[in-house]
């Protein structure tokens, strides 16, 4: 949801592929401009009858798995496909991650961008992300970003928490609450 928050925040067109329905209208509540169902139907088509297909300037895609290639293929010229994650899972670990054919980029002058934020923030001695933090914190402060949290634990449950987020039960953010005496 965070995806859909700053897109709008820059002043993109949004479209929101999730895996249900449910998820859609959180991505709705959020502001996405269009909603796509990747598991109901034929991703590729739906797409195209959303009228998208071809056009889009940036994927974000923290899921991988096989909706993956299909997504490049429905970027325009120029496009930024940003690898961030395969949460999709799999039948095995290795599955989750997408065989990505390397003419889609080269053909239609496509970008393909993995985003790794740990090793980032490390290598850059943390300053720019400092400076995001603090354009984030501004947007949320104006009112253009509104951080969607899921669900408050309380620190007793944490672990309860990192599971809901592994079986992808959670839409925004968790918090884990600590309060004076808490045990795990």
């Amino acid at each position: 949801m965070a995806a859909v928050d700053i897109g709008k925040a820059l002043g993109a067109t949004v479209v929101a592929c999730c895996s249900s329905d449910d998820k859609l209208q959180i991505a709705r509540k959020q502001g996405a401009d269009i909603l796509i169902n990747y598991s109901d139907g034929d991703f590729k088509t739906n797409l195209k009858q959303a009228d998208v297909y071809g056009n889009i300037d940036v994927v974000y895609d923290p899921v991988g798995g096989d909706a993956a290639e299909v997504a490049l293929r429905a970027m325009g010229w120029g496009g930024r496909f940003v690898v961030c994650g395969f949460a999709s899972g799999g039948a095995d670990p290795k599955s989750a991650i997408p065989r990505i054919p390397l003419n889609l980029a080269l053909l239609n002058e496509r970008q393909i961008l993995g985003l790794f934020w740990g090793a980032w923030k490390h290598r850059t001695g943390n300053v720019p992300n400092k400076k995001n933090i603090e354009t984030m914190l501004g947007l949320i402060k104006a009112g253009k970003l509104r951080p969607t949290i899921t669900k408050l634990y309380p620190l007793e449950d944490a672990v309860q928490a990192l599971d809901d987020m592994m079986q992808r039960k959670v839409t925004g953010k968790i918090c884990v609450s600590i309060s004076h005496g808490a045990r795990l």
